[in-house]
């Protein structure tokens, strides 16, 4: 994933993968945070929800709580009942 990132960093897919296989919080924090920023992966919603939970993980409970709320108010109704219950 890193090859990935380096032949491409404007993917954000990259990111959000590379995300996904990473143990640090606060390193997961910073790839899907720039995957979010890039708006153009197919997991756009999917980094929400990791960049929520490595945010609990750092102790972080507010941005937790935004990143979830964000995902309620924005994305489809399919996804409502896992993230209210998260954020509960």
């Amino acid at each position: 994933m890193d090859k990935a990132i380096e032949i491409n960093p404007n993917e954000g897919e990259n990111y959000f993968w590379r995300s996904s296989i990473e143990e640090d919080p606060n390193l997961k924090i910073y790839y899907y945070t720039k995957s979010i920023e890039l708006k153009n992966g197919i997991n756009y919603s999917s980094s929400y929800s990791g960049r929520a939970r490595a945010k609990e993980k750092t102790g972080d409970y507010f941005g937790a709580i935004e990143d979830i709320t964000y995902l309620i108010e924005n994305f489809g109704i399919g996804e409502r009942f896992w993230n209210y219950e998260t954020r509960a």
